[in-house]
């Protein structure tokens, strides 16, 4: 078994083995709101629900360079943002949001997108999307290597959940044939469900 000392590796060791261990990492799609009202869309998988009571995401955005990105600097000026999940008809279109453009141009224009402006929290949603949550901005810790910020992490109350409906029946049980939900593994790869285990979780006796 081979064994690292995390400090011992640059940066590009650590985020590859990393990023190619730690999988598959939940995508958040992540649109917001500029002060200009610009639909920004963008990508995030470090990410994931940390408690239902309250309902709260955390999601880490890497800066570049020091710079904050858009996605970040929007939701702390705003304090509310949408999550879709990624599933796979949407895929190449949400991969399609992670190029670098300027904070005044939106990614939408790159994709087959559509829309939905009649959310709760006023930004738009994505029509294409099987599943998205509108959230509301709870709490933000900044990160930092040697002195220099290198995340924001924020955290996030979801405040509605919009569900296709034939993925969700009435008892709230999820059909996952119906839900072709991807996850991010490292470098240009993605991964789906595939086999699904289902275990009891073990009582104990007397």
């Amino acid at each position: 078994m081979k064994i690292y000392n995390i400090n011992e590796l640059s940066n590009k060791q650590r985020y590859k083995l990393l990023t190619g261990l730690i999988v598959p990492r939940p995508i958040a799609l992540i649109t917001t709101l500029s002060e200009k009202e610009v639909v920004n869309v963008a990508p995030f998988s470090y990410f994931n629900i940390i408690s239902s009571t309250p309902p709260t995401i955390v999601v880490g955005i890497n800066r570049m360079k020091g710079e904050i990105k858009d996605t970040a600097k929007n939701i702390l000026t705003q304090k509310v943002f949408n999550i879709h999940m990624i599933d796979k008809p949407i895929l190449e279109d949400a991969n399609l949001t992670s190029m670098n453009l300027p904070y005044d141009e939106s990614e939408v224009a790159l994709t087959q997108f559509t829309l939905k402006w009649d959310t709760f929290n006023k930004v738009p949603a994505l029509e294409q999307a099987a599943v998205y949550m509108e959230v509301k901005y709870a709490k933000h810790i900044e990160l930092d290597n040697e002195g220099v910020i290198t995340t924001d992490v924020i955290f996030g109350e979801i405040q509605a959940l919009s569900v296709r409906d034939n993925i969700v029946d009435e008892q709230e049980y999820i059909d996952y044939n119906a839900y072709d939900v991807v996850g991010r593994l490292a470098g240009t790869k993605y991964a789906t469900l595939g086999d699904i285990v289902s275990l009891d979780r073990p009582k104990k006796t007397d």
